[in-house]
């Protein structure tokens, strides 16, 4: 399944979520990523993951008062069992982390070079004349 698809299959079979964020933070917090490996069967399932989103509650910050979307700000709030909070507040999101995360994505499906030679051809589309340098990229035949 996809992750798109992934986000409706959640929320039907997962009472009491009230948004697919709830998961995403609860895995964050659970398994310190969220990444494709999050989506599968087995993990929308888990307890601990489902548990803990049903616990998660979040605030939109007011439109005009983040920097978004030039950047991608957040600010977590953590109260936990024995009523300690642990706060953290990012202003502007670290660096470029597509890479790796793209990387990780499609490392079951192509080579990591493959990967990479898409990868460049995806950063450099701006520049490109045409989308041959990517479509050779996606059908194994770009620089490496």
């Amino acid at each position: 399944m996809y992750p798109v698809v992934i986000v409706g299959y959640i929320l039907a079979r997962c009472p009491g979520l009230p948004d697919h964020f709830t998961y995403l933070v609860a895995c964050g917090l659970i398994d310190g990523r969220v990444d494709q490996a999050s989506f599968t069967p087995g993990a929308i399932t888990r307890a601990d993951l489902l548990d803990l989103a049903r616990e998660v509650t979040f605030e939109n910050a007011e439109k005009g008062t983040t920097g978004f979307p030039v950047y991608f700000p957040g600010h977590l709030i953590v109260t936990t069992t024995d009523g300690r909070t642990i706060e953290k507040r990012v202003a502007i999101n670290r660096g470029n982390p597509v890479g790796d995360k793209f990387q990780a994505n499609v490392a079951d499906v192509v080579t990591a070079d493959q990967a990479q030679a898409i990868l460049t051809a995806l950063l450099e589309l701006d520049k490109a004349e045409d989308c041959s340098a990517l479509l050779d990229a996606v059908k194994g035949r770009g620089k490496v």
